[in-house]
């Protein structure tokens, strides 16, 4: 049946599965230091959505975020690349870096400040596997919120089954700060 679908229409699994639009596949609350979603990515969707909202954490103090990919349940510890660019006030600023163990997507401070927002791209194909979104954060180091731009590669043709957010110290703030996981249907 094509899409989009009309009033009084019977839709099948693979109505489903064929239309377009993002798939919410995973939802749940970061909690702890490192904060891990397996088995979400599969060859089902080639392309996924990261969101996550009230991004906070325990401390007021100014910690790294970091991301790795996920095999099974381990996470890929090697090879990581990143560029980031962020502005706050008057100030902008890049950083970046490569062949690193886990890549930094952020900074942040305090609880339920922040907000993200990450495409995820060809985490379970045999291809190159990125990673590019934004955050909106409170920095106390800075005392503003920073908006940043994040970008990530990982040179390898690993197919990926889910992917860890881990921070340098402190620990994600579990009472607000929700992930959602969302394939790209593909039509």
């Amino acid at each position: 049946m094509a899409f989009p679908y009309s009033s009084g229409d019977v839709l099948t699994a693979a109505d489903l599965n064929q239309s377009s639009g993002l798939v919410r596949l995973f939802e749940g609350n970061m909690s702890g230091t490192t904060y891990s979603i397996s088995n979400v990515f599969s060859s089902t969707f080639r392309n996924y959505r990261i969101t996550i909202a009230n991004l906070g954490i325990t401390s007021s103090t100014t910690r790294v975020m970091y991301v790795r990919f996920r095999t099974a349940s381990d996470d890929t510890s090697a090879g990581y690349s990143f560029s980031q660019y962020a502005h706050y006030g008057a100030t902008a600023f890049n950083v970046g870096n490569s062949g690193q163990t886990s890549a930094e997507i952020g900074n942040l401070s305090g609880a339920n400040l922040g907000s993200a927002s990450f495409d995820v791209l060809n985490p379970n194909l045999s291809a190159v596997t990125g990673l590019c979104g934004d955050l909106l954060t409170y920095q106390s180091n800075v005392t503003d919120y920073v908006l940043r731009s994040s970008r990530v590669m990982m040179a390898t043709y690993t197919q990926y089954t889910g992917i860890s957010f881990i921070l340098s110290a402190s620990s994600f703030d579990s009472s607000n700060c929700n992930i959602t996981v969302y394939g790209y249907g593909q039509s």
